[in-house]
């Protein structure tokens, strides 16, 4: 039985690039304004989530901050050193038939998660951090990146983070959630090589070949002419709220609400949502997600009226941590807003 390909020799991240480019080049695009637009795109994805972490949603204990101030300083940090994100352009990987999953939320070492989040079928935090890895582990057999969309860990997230980039190299990619603050420095999360955030796009014609192969009696609910040639995705560990997107033409892929679903243009990709195995985009699209979009395009204000206030659930307020800096706008605390995450 041959080797997991976790356990092949890693690659480096220039390969990488050389190989994002040659697709590129075959298909007769310019790679230097594919590369200029991506980074245009992330700088969009950026500007959308400080505007954000600046706007107070309402919950059940008085307004609160999306995003703390200490893990905006985190994202800020990041963002200043993009590295990575200006180059990955995981949209071209798709579209050139590599795989690429997607997880989020591990919370490695936090047992308190198994009450919080109904992982019942855990006896303990070993048994838990376990299931979680190994299926990771295989889920990245056969992929080219692995993302993982934020909150790894509880205790030693760089530790965590190290550890993975050990077993996959460079197919190993994280974007910091609130909990990733916890126990690092910005510093070392730059020096570590991790990702505030992240953008691309996906050609529609291959999410209507999905859908129509996939769930072809939903295929004809989508107004399909209504999409752009290619859907913009921003990917953050926190879900915003359509109103606050760049554009009515885009989705959002997040983690953060764990066993709650995603609301409408947002796609859940928190481990207790997707079974804990990494799911590909073609596994998280559905054709409501795309009709609903089309119904945005229509009507760029469609979806906004919603109430978000739900949809930043933070497991910190139910146990008591303080790790992510967000807080209670008047009471200068954080918000437990009740219910279980």
């Amino acid at each position: 039985m041959s080797s997991p390909a976790w356990k092949h020799k890693k690659r480096s991240a220039s390969k990488h690039q050389d190989e994002a480019l040659e697709t590129k080049k075959e298909d007769g695009r310019n790679p230097s304004k594919d590369m200029q637009n991506l980074v245009e795109l992330n700088r969009a994805w950026e500007k959308a989530l400080r505007s954000h972490a600046a706007s107070p949603l309402a919950g059940a204990n008085g307004a609160y901050r999306p995003i703390g101030g200490k893990t905006m300083g985190l994202l800020e940090a990041l963002w200043a050193k993009p590295g990575r994100a200006s180059t990955l352009d995981v949209g071209a990987r798709i579209a050139s038939g590599k795989i690429v999953r997607f997880w989020a939320d591990p919370h490695f070492g936090h047992d308190n998660i198994r009450r919080l989040c109904h992982r019942d079928e855990f006896p303990d935090v070993e048994a838990m951090d376990a299931v979680v890895l190994e299926r990771a582990l295989e889920a990245a057999e056969d992929c080219d990146l692995l993302v993982c969309v934020g909150d790894l860990s509880l205790k030693n997230p760089v530790r965590e983070h190290r550890r993975l980039s050990d077993l996959l190299g460079d197919r190993h990619v994280l974007l910091v959630g609130n909990h990733d603050v916890r126990g690092a420095s910005a510093e070392q999360w730059v020096r570590a090589g991790a990702l505030a955030s992240l953008a691309f796009r996906v050609p529609s014609a291959l999410l209507r070949e999905w859908i129509e192969e996939d769930e072809p009696e939903m295929a004809e609910l989508v107004e399909w002419r209504r999409l752009p040639k290619e859907v913009p995705i921003g990917c953050s560990h926190w879900p915003m709220p359509p109103r606050r997107f760049p554009g009515a033409d885009w989705l959002c892929l997040h983690g953060h609400i764990h066993d709650r679903p995603a609301k409408p243009l947002r796609m859940n990709c928190s481990v207790e949502a997707i079974g804990y195995r990494p799911k590909t985009l073609r596994e998280l699209v559905s054709a409501q997600l795309l009709a609903d979009l089309a119904l945005r395009t229509a009507d760029p204000h469609r979806f906004d009226p919603e109430d978000d206030a739900d949809a930043d659930v933070d497991v910190d307020a139910e146990a008591g941590m303080g790790a992510g800096g967000n807080g209670n706008l008047a009471a200068g605390g954080r918000t437990g807003r009740g219910g279980r995450p």
